[in-house]
């Protein structure tokens, strides 16, 4: 094994609280298998501080592995969280890199990006990207997603203990988050990272960044145009981040950390990062252009959105069933506005995009991606607030309008899945990794099984039952591949075996585990949120063919929808916010 290195060997008193970190690099094929996380100092290296106590040990992959991990990052995952200004990523490795070779210190906030990275990047690798070399295979790589995360995790821990604060460190701790989010959902270590974020944030002055004062007073840092701009993308993401977080349920819910009135700063403008030059004058482009920025825009908007029903919603929270069905419709009419103001190149019908030409960008990877994501996750929204009042839509003409959208958004969603699968994109085998995709199949599946057992008329349970059968396969497929995708098959099935439903039966191996099953769970222990009434493991699995069974003609409806515990299905739906 060969590898080079950079020890931190000053001690003072700033430092007196954190532990010494040695930085070394190896094979990325190696660093899980035999690198340890500890290592002792070499004692010939003159120090003031030296010990022969083992030493915390970071370990990098060589520089040439860290730039395809980038490149895999900037070609398939930024457009999820455009947080960053992609030719200063590309730079900042080389800066870690010269550092070490050096013989220096490594930057503390680009080692954590960089850290942080390598965890979301092999979080979401594939077979596709096995071309690369990097790995054996995807199962290597996604089970080294966990190492990465309690690497990242490790030295963010060190970094504040000396008071630590960077641009890069706060764009580290988004990216954490997001794996978090989506291997556990909202759980308490995830608003943990999203807190930090937020306390570096306005350390570092992300929240007043366009603040008059700025020009007058020497206390604010000097940011060049180019730095001022990722500051709002990072703050911005944050803060689109914490709104939409309060619309979830959980301790957290109805509040959020951000005040409006509290920031001074510009959203960040609709321009793609090969405009953005240090020295040149920024114009952004007509919302109706696609750019890089696109999706996170409309993120921003729609979490707007989710903060004005969070203020309007908390007068409501033990009113009459009519006050808040009132508050339910005005939240849709505005979800509707928000659908119909989308930019075009979001909501264009499959056959349209097929007339385009390859070369066309409505036609790029990262749209086809951000097209599906905002699209599923804004029909999951709206159908999510409907849930609940579902069934008295069936009875009661006042509340007809939730089992009319429940059942359009439902179909929506369905026929969205299946026009991705059409496509030739990586997205389409990691999407299921997403849980804010997965939630919205979810949430399809609850109003679909709630129209199947209500409908009387042969031929419409028989469309029910089949549309009942795709999302039930789909949640089936991403089974075992995060905890969240576990959790809502299994809370499905406690709904359908409760009320004496016939279970849809699948073709996963009895023995079948998925390759984020087993060693990451044990990496990092879960947080008892994320653990709490989960049902079977990830390995519980059933060898039945994959349709519903013969006792479906003949299935009466036995639910008891009064008993349905709306508040224990809602409170699974922790997604994580894309």
């Amino acid at each position: 094994m060969s590898w080079s290195k950079a020890e931190r060997n000053s001690f003072t008193q700033e430092s007196v609280l954190a532990e010494n970190i040695v930085f070394r690099i190896c094979s990325i094929h190696l660093i899980t298998q035999s690198c340890s996380s500890y290592v002792f100092q070499n004692p010939t290296v003159p120090s003031s501080s030296l010990s022969f106590e083992p030493t915390r040990c970071i370990w990098l992959p060589q520089r040439h592995e860290t730039k395809v991990l980038v490149d895999k990052y900037l070609t398939y995952t930024t457009y999820i969280h455009h947080i960053v200004h992609s030719p200063s990523l590309r730079a900042l490795v080389d800066h870690v890199y010269d550092s070490l070779q050096n013989g220096t210190q490594a930057p503390m906030g680009p080692a954590i990006f960089l850290l942080a990275l390598c965890a979301d990047v092999t979080y979401s690798w594939t077979s596709r990207d096995e071309e690369t070399g990097l790995f054996m295979n995807s199962e290597e790589a996604n089970l080294q997603a966990m190492f990465w995360l309690k690497a990242a995790l490790d030295l963010l821990d060190n970094a504040q203990r000396n008071g630590h604060a960077s641009v890069e460190c706060t764009q580290g701790l988004l990216l954490m988050s997001f794996v978090i989010f989506n291997l556990e959902g909202i759980s308490a270590r995830a608003r943990s990272i999203i807190s930090k974020a937020i306390v570096m944030s306005r350390e570092l002055g992300l929240h007043r960044i366009d603040h008059p004062s700025n020009t007058m007073t020497s206390q604010a840092p000097r940011r060049t145009a180019l730095e001022a701009e990722v500051g709002r993308r990072v703050w911005w993401y944050l803060a689109a981040t914490d709104w939409m977080m309060a619309r979830f349920p959980g301790p957290h819910e109805g509040t959020y950390y951000i005040n409006p009135n509290q920031m001074a700063v510009r959203k960040p403008l609709n321009i793609d990062d090969e405009n953005l030059t240090e020295g040149g004058d920024f114009v952004g482009l007509p919302i109706e252009e696609p750019t890089c920025m696109s999706y996170f825009l409309q993120r921003m908007r729609l979490a707007e959105l989710s903060r004005t029903f969070s203020d309007r919603l908390g007068l409501y929270a033990s009113s009459p069933d009519t006050t808040r069905y009132n508050c339910v419709l005005e939240i849709d009419e505005a979800i509707e506005k928000f659908i119909q103001e989308i930019p075009p190149f979001f909501t264009m019908e499959a056959s349209e995009l097929r007339k385009l030409l390859p070369t066309d960008r409505r036609r790029s990877i990262g749209l086809i991606v951000q097209r599906h994501i905002i699209n599923l996750f804004v029909q999951g929204q709206r159908c999510k607030i409907h849930i609940p009042f579902f069934a008295r839509g069936t009875v009661e003409p006042a509340y007809a309008r939730s089992r009319e959208v429940c059942l359009k958004t439902a179909q929506i969603i369905l026929e969205t899945e299946h026009e991705l699968e059409r496509e030739n994109v990586t997205f389409v085998s990691t999407r299921l990794r997403l849980t804010a995709v997965l939630h919205s199949v979810f949430l399809a599946s609850i109003a679909l099984l709630l129209d199947l057992c209500l409908g009387t008329d042969a031929e419409v349970k028989a469309k029910s039952r089949e549309q009942m059968a795709q999302a039930w396969r789909i949640l089936d497929g991403a089974h075992g591949q995060c905890l969240p995708a576990t959790r809502l098959q299994d809370l499905l099935r406690q709904v359908m075996k409760k009320n004496k439903i016939p279970l849809p039966v699948t073709t996963r191996e009895t023995n079948s585990t998925s390759s984020m099953g087993s060693g990451p769970r044990d990496a990092l222990p879960l947080t008892p949120s994320s653990t709490t009434n989960q049902g079977p493991s990830p390995a519980t699995t059933s060898t039945d063919p994959p349709y519903f069974g013969s006792d479906w003609d003949n299935f009466d409806s036995g639910m008891d929808l009064d008993e349905i515990d709306w508040d224990s299905i809602l409170l699974g739906l922790d997604a994580p916010l894309v």
